[in-house]
């Protein structure tokens, strides 16, 4: 009986209560707990912003393909409007050629009249 007397002075001072009310094993496993649960908040915070970040690199990247649209946008409309300007100067050469035609033939017109 001798030696089991230290083993139930160990288990005494285990269930001895601290001034909270808790038992000091309660206590440990309660501050272990509040460890886990700072650990895992900060672990979801690093996650989070880990997050945010591929976020913003994804928002970047799209704002670059954006903008290289615009760019190849801005090319696309500077070419239609080149060429519908084209097409508006040859309309007039063709306008003054076709009357040159209309006058030719009237001209032939009274030549073969007469």
């Amino acid at each position: 009986m001798e030696t089991l007397r230290p083993m139930r002075l160990r288990e005494a001072k285990a269930s001895t209560t601290n001034t909270g009310g808790l038992s000091i094993k309660e206590e440990k496993q309660q501050t272990s707990l509040t460890r886990i649960c700072k650990g895992l908040t900060l672990a979801k915070q690093a996650f989070n912003q880990g997050i945010l970040g591929s976020s913003q690199d994804t928002l970047d990247s799209s704002r670059a393909t954006l903008d290289s649209s615009q760019d190849i946008l801005d090319s696309s409309q500077s070419k239609v409007s080149f060429r519908q300007g084209k097409l508006e100067s040859n309309q007039r050469i063709l306008g003054s050629r076709m009357t040159k035609l209309d006058k030719i033939d009237s001209s032939q017109d009274k030549v073969g009249s007469k």
